[in-house]
């Protein structure tokens, strides 16, 4: 954040700053006790100096207090997986513009690139729930194993 300098607007409005090392933010409903503090800053009020809060996490608890669980939000690589979602050539353009008729609404993508479809939330948060396990039994040096569908 930089500060202002003697002259630097030179009279024109061009907004305000913003400081992205300390902020204060007002909460109120939502399971929100009332009248608690976390954290502060100096004595300016410019850089958190008690119980410093990363915006992810700020932004988590905010999502569930509104009944959101923030992991359905997030991405293990910033924007969306990687894809034909994520880089469209023509013949994705196409499919998007002429969907097959099908009854999927859902789709899980694996680790290795291939997709899942599956028609209800359901599948669809138990095929998420079996790649899960598959990491994790990978991640222990585990074969990968499928459960049906």
């Amino acid at each position: 954040v930089e500060l202002p300098q003697k002259g630097a607007n030179a009279g024109k409005i061009n907004g305000r700053d913003h400081n992205h090392w300390g902020f204060t933010m007002w909460m109120a409903g939502g399971g929100v006790r009332g009248g608690y503090v976390h954290g502060a800053t100096d004595e300016f009020g410019f850089r958190a100096v008690e119980k410093k809060v990363h915006v992810h996490d700020l932004h988590a608890t905010i999502l569930k207090l509104v009944g959101f669980d923030h992991e359905k939000f997030t991405y293990k690589y910033a924007g969306l997986p990687p894809g034909p979602i994520a880089s469209p050539g023509e013949a994705a353009i196409i499919a998007a513009l002429s969907p097959a008729s099908v009854p999927y609404l859902y789709f899980v993508a694996h680790p290795d690139g291939h997709h899942e479809f599956r028609t209800t939330f359901e599948e669809h948060s138990r095929a998420i729930a079996m790649i899960k396990r598959m990491q994790r039994a990978a991640s222990k040096g585990a074969p990968p194993t499928r459960t049906p569908k």
